[in-house]
Formats: C-alpha cells, sequence, structure tokens
C-alpha cells in the first residue's frame, strides 16, 4: 500500500475516534449502512425484518455490527504488516464468497464509511485523511476481490 506517512497517521488517528468505543460506533456504521442500503438489511435473517429503530437493541445485529467494526480494526492495526493485511483481506473474501457476497457488496459498505467518516471526524476529515482512507478501501477492493474469485 502507498501511504504516506502523514496519510497512514490520519488514517489512525481518525480510525482511533471509532476504535474508542468499538460497540457503540459499530451500530452507527451499520445503521448507516442500511440507511443508505437499505436492501441489505434483508440479507440477514436475523434481523432481517427489525424496524430501523429497534436495530440497536437486537443481539444479532450489535454482534454482526461488532464483527465487521472488529475487523476493520485488525487492517488498521496491521497497516505496518502488509503480509498480514493482505492475507486479512483475501481470508474476509473467501467468507463471504460462501454467501455470495459481491464485490459491489463490499464497495458500498466502503462509500457508507467514506460518507460516515466526512459526517463524524469534523476537522479530522482533511484531504490527507481522505486520500489516505482511499488507498486502504482500495487495497481492501482488490485483496476481497482476490478471496472472492478463489471460491468461484
Amino acid at each position: 500500500m502507498s501511504l504516506t506517512a502523514e496519510e497512514k497517521t490520519a488514517v489512525q488517528d481518525t480510525w482511533g475516534v471509532v476504535a474508542k468505543d468499538l460497540k457503540g460506533n459499530s451500530i452507527k456504521v451499520f445503521l448507516h449502512f442500511f440507511t443508505m442500503f437499505p436492501e441489505y438489511q434483508k440479507l440477514f435473517r436475523g434481523f432481517a425484518d427489525t424496524p430501523m429503530d429497534q436495530l440497536p437493541e437486537n443481539r444479532r445485529f450489535k454482534a454482526h455490527a461488532f464483527t465487521v467494526v472488529s475487523a476493520i480494526n485488525g487492517l488498521i492495526d496491521n497497516l505496518d504488516d502488509p503480509e498480514m493485511l493482505c492475507e486479512l483481506l483475501v481470508k474476509t473474501g473467501q467468507n463471504h464468497a460462501k454467501r455470495s457476497i459481491k464485490i459491489g457488496d463490499f464497495k458500498n459498505l466502503n462509500d457508507c464509511l467514506m460518507d460516515l467518516f466526512s459526517k463524524i471526524f469534523g476537522e479530522a476529515w482533511t484531504p490527507v485523511a481522505k486520500s489516505g482512507w482511499s488507498k486502504v478501501f482500495s487495497v481492501v477492493l482488490e485483496k476481497v476481490a482476490e478471496g472472492l474469485k478463489l471460491n468461484e
């Protein structure tokens, strides 16, 4: 990944805001995701028909949201270890291929995160932070796509 030192610091610093409350922020991420892309909620049997305002109390919703945001946390923790980072992403692709998840679905999540970040990071959402996150998500999509193809 070709992050500059400034971009890497911006990515880690902005993620630090999220990491302070992974459980609470994971709920915010998925509520935002389902607001932007409501069709995805129907893919989750455990909360497919749960009204949006009741999702934060649904244990399956909270568990899934926390799992995803924890995985992103692991990616940010491994920015200094490209081999581990790539392996985590390829494995993520392989795991999701079994559920017929496509690369476009990951792109939608990335778009959701970029939109949410622009709203929650305030002044910390600088052009450098945005560029850093764009590069991170570019690698995410590339490596997840590799994993998805391994299971075709």
